[in-house]
């Protein structure tokens, strides 16, 4: 019984996958890409900007970046944190754009970062290329 369900299981994945177009494939993948390329950088880019401020990270940051909506050119992002002494870290703001592969040093936007409830970063560029 338990081999025939796998088999059902399977063969009604593989009809939902071949139901899908392949823009929509290719579309769904691209913007998952994307997000996950803002949320990098602007992990690694926070992090170092608040090392240069003097605030070292126990770990890294938790970021989410939601892609912009259609029509808009940025997009939000928050990331949560903590230092090395236990205070709540905290970024928001927006995502303009990041820097291209190559380069991969800067994100762009606008940036608020907390650190215990007390700002401590704000601006329009984060990371050693801005």
């Amino acid at each position: 019984m338990r081999a025939r369900a796998l088999i059902l299981t399977v063969g009604a994945g593989a009809l939902l996958l071949t139901g899908c177009g392949d823009g929509d494939v290719r579309s769904e993948f691209r913007k998952g890409y994307q997000q996950g390329q803002r949320e990098a950088a602007t992990e690694i880019a926070a992090k170092a900007a608040l090392a240069g401020v003097g605030v070292p990270l126990a770990g890294d940051l938790d970021c989410t970046a939601t892609p912009p909506a259609q029509g808009q050119s940025s997009g939000p992002v928050a990331c949560t944190g903590r230092t090395n002494d236990g205070q709540a870290v905290a970024l928001s703001g927006r995502i303009d754009s990041i820097s291209p592969d190559d380069r991969a040093d800067f994100v762009r936007g606008d940036f608020t970062v907390t650190v215990g409830g007390r700002q401590v970063l704000k601006g329009n560029c984060l990371g050693p290329g801005c």
